[in-house]
């Protein structure tokens, strides 16, 4: 979730916005304690993060907290491994 300034200040899972009540708000239930990497981080620190929380993606922000996009856990893959992008081409 992003404030009005475009600033990340919440999270919430697809699994959070199937189980909650349709009349809850979002800020209700969102995860406000946000587990996130800067747009410089080194790609073996976002794989760490992948890991260690069990992520399917993670938010990118800039040096002013402001989301930026996400990296998925393929992406990260794909860059730590390049050959698996290449090889699971090859299996189409």
């Amino acid at each position: 979730m992003l404030d009005d300034n475009d600033t990340l200040i919440g999270v919430v899972t697809l699994r959070q916005l199937l189980i909650s009540q349709p009349d809850k708000l979002v800020s209700e239930f969102m995860r406000k304690k946000v587990i996130k990497v800067k747009i410089d981080t080194d790609i073996k620190k976002v794989a760490k993060i992948f890991y260690k929380y069990n992520f399917d993606v993670v938010p990118v922000v800039d040096k002013y907290n402001k989301i930026k996009g996400i990296i998925t856990i393929k992406d990260a893959l794909e860059r730590i491994f390049p050959e698996i992008k290449e090889e699971s081409e090859e299996i189409k």
